[in-house]
């Protein structure tokens, strides 16, 4: 998330917003908890209570929680249910697990990852990323065919911890194929075919393959899209095609109708309809939806 879809407003943001709509005094209560040294829970607490946005005051409450675990040397969840119930204990748990995933404790970051609501998969998602990303992104697309025995083995595992509570089957492979295209600038849907009939645990590996190349591309436009001078060579591309993108090297592709059927809804949403309306993520490049399968 790269992950980080999950994630909400942090220090001077939070501060910024609970000024904006919150009563007077509620940015120097949330200013006194973030700057606690060490974090004493129960003023911090008290503090929190006092703000007058609830989300405000459950975002500070987390920072409480976390902070005086932190502080105080005791698990990281000590204090998770002292959160008002809703997405900052959620978020809470979130933090936990990472913290153990950072000492090496699976299980327990599994667990918490299991109690963070929609929270769940992005945060199952951080504790098999890397080594995912290990198996495959060296090797690049080349090592799709080669790689993929090992990454069904660690897929069955985290199958194994995480039962079917997340939707680590579509993301696990989406982000095995993601990784593998990462290692090369140019975009070459043509890596997919090795992968054909290959596979014990799913049996749609090409067009697994195929849909995250194109998110591939669809996240590099965006990235493109942000910085002013290439967004201007990107609305003045003369047609929506490999050729046409390859005037940006990040945009650099191989001919293909998915890439370009992306490359067209993209340039129509970002620079004719100006971002008006949804973003087009559910188009063309459609995730494949959850069969229960293995994998």
């Amino acid at each position: 998330m790269t992950l980080g879809s999950h994630r909400w407003s942090r220090g001077a943001v939070a501060l910024t917003l609970i000024a904006a709509c919150a009563g007077p005094g509620d940015a120097e209560r949330y200013r006194r908890v973030v700057n606690m040294q060490p974090v004493d829970l129960e003023p911090a607490l008290a503090l929190c209570a006092g703000i007058s946005d609830p989300g405000g005051a459950a975002e500070c409450a987390m920072v409480a929680a976390v902070g005086a675990a932190r502080d105080q040397g005791v698990d990281p969840e000590t204090w998770c249910d002292r959160v008002p119930e809703g997405p900052w204990r959620n978020e809470c748990r979130f933090q936990a697990a990472e913290v153990w995933r950072g000492r090496g404790d699976v299980k327990r970051a599994t667990a918490l990852c299991l109690q963070a609501g929609p929270f769940i998969s992005d945060c199952a998602q951080h504790l098999w990323q890397d080594e995912l990303r290990g198996l495959i992104f060296e090797r690049g697309p080349a090592g799709f065919a080669e790689q993929l025995p090992r990454a069904e083995v660690l897929s069955l595992r985290w199958r194994a911890l995480l039962g079917d509570q997340t939707d680590l089957g579509d993301r696990f492979w989406r982000r095995y194929y993601e990784n593998g295209f990462e290692a090369e600038r140019h975009l070459d849907l043509s890596a997919c075919d090795a992968v054909e009939g290959q596979g014990r645990l799913v049996q749609d590996h090409v067009e697994r393959c195929r849909h995250a190349g194109a998110h591939l591309l669809q996240r590099r436009i965006g990235r493109v899209a942000d910085d002013p001078a290439l967004r201007e060579v990107l609305c003045a591309m003369p047609a929506a095609d490999c050729a046409s993108a390859a005037v940006i090297p990040q945009l650099s592709c191989a001919p293909d109708p998915l890439l370009e059927a992306v490359l067209a809804e993209q340039l129509d949403w970002r620079c004719i309809r100006g971002r008006d309306g949804p973003a087009p993520d559910q188009g063309t490049i459609r995730y494949l939806s959850g069969d229960g399968s293995p994998g």
